[in-house]
Parts: structure tokens; C-alpha cells; sequence
């Protein structure tokens, strides 16, 4: 039984970038689906559609990226026994400035904290993507 499907699924995010999977089956649900839309618009992920082999679940098709230019590190913010709620202005200074995507929960469906933003709406935080530093040149 998962306990908090978004914390699943980030794990396996997290396992398939550093893995450097082509596919990985996430669970379908509304929360994932809408977060798969997102890294879809993103260009992080290829595509996803359902599961042939699997009843209730997604499968996620990767894309083959340099190592340079693939994400590092997928980290899971709001947990079930610590929520994070926000409001846009919070949002705004520590979000947004990191250089990360990170993902929000609102009363209008999941956003990413730019959007949200935007639209001056606060949520819960619910997890960060982090690309690969640049590697710095030293002369």
C-alpha cells in the first residue's frame, strides 16, 4: 500500500534520472497526472500515456539527455506529517530564485511555483526538481 503518492512518485523520478532509465510505470492519479502534464510542457519528459502491462498506472518515457543537462535531484517538500503551505509572496522569494521547478498544489490544481505565482495563488508546496549545476571554469 503507497502512503503518500507523490513522495512515490518523486522517488521514482528520482531513481529513473539517476538510473538513466528510458520508461519507469508511475501510478495514475489526478496529482500525477497533472505533474506529468507539466514536466511534458516542460520538455523534461518525452511523453507518457497508460500503462499496457499495468492496470491504474502511467508509463513515463524519458528523454535521453547529455549527462550535463539532466536533472540532479527530485526532493519532496510537503510530507504527510509536515505539510508546507504558502502563500505566493513566500513562494516567490524562496522558489523562484533557486532555479529549480518546483511544484505546488492550489485550489486551481497542481502549478508550478511560477504560475502560481503569476496567478496570486499560495498552496502546498509539494516537491522540487533540481537541474545539474553548471560546471564552473577556473582559470
Amino acid at each position: 500500500m503507497i502512503n503518500h503518492t507523490i513522495s512515490n512518485f518523486v522517488a521514482q523520478l528520482n531513481n529513473s534520472f539517476m538510473g538513466s532509465k528510458i520508461s519507469a510505470d508511475v501510478l495514475h492519479t489526478k496529482n500525477i497526472y497533472q505533474c506529468l502534464h507539466i514536466l511534458y510542457t516542460s520538455g523534461i519528459i518525452r511523453s507518457f500515456h497508460p500503462s499496457r502491462t499495468r492496470r491504474n498506472y502511467l508509463t513515463v518515457f524519458f528523454k535521453q539527455l547529455p549527462l550535463r543537462e539532466r536533472i540532479y535531484k527530485c526532493t519532496v517538500i510537503s510530507k504527510p506529517g509536515h505539510r508546507i503551505f504558502l502563500g505566493y509572496k513566500s513562494i516567490a522569494n524562496k522558489y523562484l530564485k533557486s532555479g529549480s521547478i518546483t511544484f505546488v498544489s492550489t485550489s486551481y490544481g497542481i502549478l508550478t511555483a511560477f504560475d502560481a505565482v503569476k496567478q496570486h495563488l499560495g498552496g502546498e508546496v509539494l516537491f522540487t526538481l533540481v537541474p545539474k549545476p553548471k560546471p564552473s571554469i577556473k582559470l
